[in-house]
């Protein structure tokens, strides 16, 4: 498995095979991302499986507003 999500990957997450458009849906979500010199939009695996996982199991309580 590659540190970055393949272009199949990234249509599959944001529904959009146009760059400009992956780009605002990963900016609507909160994904972080990178573009390369050549225009490639790189998207960290672990970036999108650590999000999964805390939408999964929810975030940390707020044990200050007890």
């Amino acid at each position: 498995m590659s540190l970055c999500l393949t272009n199949a990957e990234l249509v599959e997450l944001t529904d959009y095979r146009r760059r400009d458009r992956q780009i605002a849906a990963l900016v609507a979500m909160r994904i972080r991302f990178r573009v390369t010199p050549t225009g490639a939009i790189k998207v960290l695996r672990s970036d999108v499986e650590s999000r999964n996982q805390r939408e999964r199991y929810g975030r940390e309580p707020d044990y200050a507003a007890i």
